[in-house]
């Protein structure tokens, strides 16, 4: 069949012929209603998104940025802020120990109320007659140390001595590796301190009054230290009445030292000697090894 020939009406049915005459007839309106039907589908997107562009730029958005700026204040406490954060060291009066030849001792006691943080600083004995050099310090964990600094020139006396402190950092202990402290300190400052006794005589030129304290100290833990230091605190009562200091180097596990500290000075009426040990074992570097390491 020639294609360019239309098919004879012998070959349409009655109902082709009346779909084209309808068609033909109306074709006009159809493409008339195809076309007010796509301009209303683009008119309803359009619609809807200008509504939806509205909806979230004008109404969603500042709500959401309404809750975000009440998030922090509806689901963060800040009392639980406050009481993560450590509480302040406390220190306690300077005392003032008047020694020979015009020499003076001066000590405080630090307070660390945390449990969870130590600390370190710079600090020094201030007052008007004189003033320390700065010392770095450190406090553990609910400690209350004792910190002093011994001869001082200072012949017209110390008057209102404080204690300053500058520089002071905060370091949280780690309980993923130090799950309990309390067992952590026990097992490291195990210092067994015997045989302590205080005497106090004249020298042999009759000249000055020498008073001396002596005690063994064996280091029982497991850990050999760089360096440990002693405070050794003479007693009148409950009253203090002098201080000194000593540092054992290279301090190993197991070894036992004996060691004298002597005041040149009359202290008269002692009823108490109490030695306190001080190495901060939270510091990798105060560490010499460990037993079998």
């Amino acid at each position: 069949m020639d294609p360019n020939v239309l098919p004879s009406n012998e070959h349409l049915s009655e109902k082709q012929l009346k779909f084209g005459y309808w068609y033909v007839t109306h074709k006009l309106q159809i493409k008339k209603w195809f076309t007010f039907s796509l301009l209303v589908a683009a008119a309803f997107l359009w619609i809807f998104t200008i509504g939806m562009l509205v909806k979230l730029y004008l109404i969603d958005y500042p709500r959401q940025l309404e809750l975000e700026r009440a998030l922090p204040q509806s689901l963060v406490n800040p009392y639980a802020i406050e009481a993560a954060q450590p509480k302040q060291l406390q220190n306690k009066p300077v005392q003032v120990f008047e020694g020979s030849k015009g020499a003076t001792d001066v000590t405080t006691e630090v307070v660390n109320p945390n449990e969870d943080f130590w600390a370190t600083w710079s600090g020094r004995f201030s007052a008007e007659g004189a003033t320390t050099t700065w010392k770095m310090e450190y406090i553990l964990p609910s400690e209350s140390k004792e910190i002093a600094d011994l001869g001082l020139e200072a012949p017209g006396g110390l008057r209102a001595p404080r204690y300053e402190m500058r520089d002071l950092s905060w370091h949280k202990v780690d309980r993923h590796q130090i799950a309990d402290y309390k067992k952590f300190f026990a097992e490291r400052q195990r210092f067994d301190i015997q045989n302590i006794t205080f005497s106090s005589e004249t020298s042999a030129d009759n000249t000055e009054t020498v008073s001396r304290v002596s005690f063994d100290v064996t280091n029982r833990s497991a850990w050999s230290y760089w360096s440990v230091k002693f405070v050794v605190n003479l007693y009148r009562g409950t009253t203090l009445a002098g201080v000194n200091t000593v540092e054992l180097e290279q301090f190993e596990t197991g070894e036992t030292r004996r060691v004298v500290l002597i005041w040149v000075q009359d202290l008269e009426a002692i009823s108490k000697v109490e030695v306190i040990p001080q190495v901060n074992i939270l510091e990798p570097s105060s560490y010499m090894s460990q037993k079998g390491s």
